[in-house]
């Protein structure tokens, strides 16, 4: 009956009721889930095979038709949650537990972001709504009582206080544990003194290196680091000058000094490079892209060679156009 901390309700949820084709494991590579297998036919068509003996948590069965109708469904109504997987599907024919997925052009990620993302609606209950709600987008539906085939079931939500979820013994891949409640916690320091207390079991966010220092002293407190693809990042707006000039985006490259941001997590976070992808993301961390070495004097060359210059005050002014 394990308790977990989380920050604010998470869209996430939603897969603790709804079952995906596939999940990504901790080896960052797609899992046979709701799908029992896949094949890619050609570059734009591909099979998968439904796992058969699923039922949704009302016991109704869960059929290919129930894709066919979600697919559908998801179509006419765009949803913005899962726009991207559904942009890149021209159509979808199923026969029994047997579905193609015909893609409008080649689509490398289709198994990591398609087969991943999108749920498995029950047709019985969602073909009901959004009319028999009275209301004319099924978005505005609140969805008090999610119905899907995952591995929990949903028990109750109090709004900022917690979420109860039961487990679905019944599912294929049934949980180890009876229950879940989420509870709610606005801060890292109180998620700390909820473990600290025992109120918790497991916190969902991430600790200070000082907090997950502090509860190590506890004897009975076990504190794991954990590797994770979480990334710190800097975006510029690209539409506002001077972020516009690539130039200038390669000299502030050059500005950004990522060591005290290592320090700052004790030394346990690792520097990603040039692109979102940490050394741990295999296969897709590219060690030919190295950040750029932190340097004023280089930054200060790049924009020279741009055009820039300094006025008398130091400040920099952009090149004449």
């Amino acid at each position: 009956n394990p308790f977990t901390a989380a920050t604010s309700p998470n869209q996430c949820f939603l897969r603790f009721f709804y079952d995906t084709f596939a999940l990504i494991g901790p080896d960052l590579k797609a899992h046979p889930w709701a799908a029992e297998s896949w094949k890619v036919v050609n570059p734009k068509t591909v099979d998968v095979v439904l796992r058969k003996g699923m039922k949704f948590h009302d016991g109704v069965p869960v059929t290919g038709e129930d894709f066919r109708f979600t697919y559908d469904y998801l179509k006419k109504w765009d949803f913005p949650f899962f726009r991207h997987a559904m942009s890149v599907i021209e159509k979808v024919d199923v026969n029994g537990f047997n579905i193609r997925f015909s893609l409008k052009e080649p689509y490398a990620p289709f198994i990591f972001t398609v087969l991943t993302w999108l749920f498995i609606l029950p047709k019985h209950i969602w073909e009901k709504i959004p009319e028999s709600v009275g209301l004319t987008h099924p978005k505005d539906y609140q969805n008090p009582k999610p119905i899907g085939s995952g591995p929990f079931v949903f028990g109750h939500w109090r709004k900022g206080q917690e979420a109860y979820f039961k487990a679905n013994k019944n599912h294929f891949s049934a949980p180890n544990v009876d229950d879940v409640y989420f509870v709610f916690i606005p801060s890292a320091d109180g998620v700390a003194g909820a473990l600290e207390r025992g109120e918790i079991d497991i916190n969902q966010v991430s600790l200070t290196p000082a907090l997950a220092d502090r509860l190590l002293e506890l004897p009975f407190m076990q504190v794991t680091y954990a590797p994770t693809h979480m990334v710190y990042e800097a975006r510029p707006l690209l539409e506002k000058k001077p972020f516009d000039d690539v130039n200038f985006r390669k000299a502030i490259y050059h500005t950004f000094d990522r060591r005290p941001f290592v320090n700052y997590f004790a030394g346990k976070a690792i520097v990603a490079g040039n692109t979102p992808f940490t050394p741990l993301m295999k296969p897709w961390h590219n060690p030919n892209l190295p950040a750029p070495e932190y340097s004023i004097d280089k930054a200060r060359e790049v924009l020279k060679k741009a055009g820039y210059t300094w006025n008398s005050e130091g400040k920099l002014c952009f090149p004449a156009k």
